[in-house]
């Protein structure tokens, strides 16, 4: 993707909002813009509230979010890029799992020492890198009072 797009999200408050930032992108997110409460409920939306349409974002069908401009969040820029180097590590870390565990079961001569501590640290860079993306998105839930300012901001009592 080239352009803008939305990425990071952090803060989760259930059934209303997350904060996402919006990064320029080259192919991946390059650079931080602003952050935004990003609305999940349409009736929100159309109940007005201190709602604004931010364009030109590829996240909804007709190109636009629904949110709040909130102070710039370096939790979300963290995670964005956090997220951005695990992906491939523990992509690239699966498929030389696959390609070298294959080898080993398919193969009916000894493997070399390369090879064993090649599909060692492969399991070890997928475990781990996957353990780690799910912490990433496991931790982003707001705080109580994180919450709540979410939803002031959000004119949501």
């Amino acid at each position: 993707m080239i352009g803008a797009g939305l990425f990071g999200m952090v803060d989760q408050v259930p059934g209303v909002c997350h904060v996402a930032t919006r990064f320029v992108c080259l192919g991946i997110p390059i650079l931080p813009l602003d952050s935004w409460a990003v609305v999940e409920r349409k009736e929100l939306v159309s109940a007005g509230f201190l709602i604004q349409t931010v364009t030109g974002l590829p996240t909804t069908s007709d190109g636009s979010v629904n949110g709040v401009r909130v102070p710039f969040s370096w939790k979300s820029v963290l995670m964005t890029y956090i997220r951005t180097l695990l992906w491939p590590i523990h992509g690239i870390a699966s498929a030389l799992l696959v390609i070298f565990g294959l080898g080993f079961f398919l193969d009916k001569e000894p493997q070399p020492v390369w090879w064993n501590s090649t599909m060692a640290w492969a399991f070890a860079l997928s475990a781990g890198g996957g353990f780690l993306l799910w912490q990433s998105y496991r931790r982003t839930r707001a705080t109580p009072e994180r919450a709540a300012e979410l939803r002031a901001l959000l004119g949501i009592v």
